[in-house]
């Protein structure tokens, strides 16, 4: 045993007093902890940080000059409570869901999201920020964005390099 009565040989026990759970995710990865055979260590990847750090989920995917997201938030009441912005690389979506007015005393399972949420993902290619489009319908906020197509008579520019 070692101070504070820690058992020094356990590896759980060195783990969790590495550092706050958010920053092992971002060394070790969202599904460490989900593919390890050892319950003490799914635990760890079920506390409410880790439930919100993927909150709201997103899909993305292109249709043609389009990249399309569609973000998943049901439960949003108006677009007051959604705030979404798109810049040439990445796109933030923040808001808060209602909670369903019951007393607390009669809940017996609550797992759906409720409060707030925010959520920045990197695009996969550059985007026209001037382009976007956004609709709301069965708990899915679709973003539409064009993918940036350069000008005509822009040309990309190669810098040679020299070799010594």
């Amino acid at each position: 045993m070692g101070p504070k009565g820690r058992d020094v040989n356990n590896p759980f026990e060195i783990l969790k007093n590495l550092g706050d759970m958010k920053d092992m995710k971002k060394i070790l990865g969202d599904d460490f902890f989900k593919n390890i055979p050892f319950p003490q260590w799914q635990q760890m990847s079920m506390t409410d940080s880790d439930e919100t750090s993927i909150y709201p989920r997103i899909d993305l995917f292109e249709r043609g000059q389009e990249l399309i997201a569609a973000i998943e938030i049901p439960g949003v009441e108006s677009p007051s409570d959604i705030a979404l912005s798109v810049g040439p690389h990445s796109l933030y979506v923040k808001g808060s869901v209602p909670a369903l007015p019951v007393r607390e005393e009669s809940i017996h399972l609550t797992e759906r999201h409720h409060g707030s949420f925010e959520r920045e993902i990197d695009l996969p290619m550059r985007v026209d920020e001037s382009s976007v489009k956004a609709s709301y319908a069965n708990g899915i906020l679709t973003v539409r964005v064009t993918k940036y197509v350069s000008p005509q008579g822009e040309v990309e520019q190669f810098i040679p390099i020299s070799f010594e």
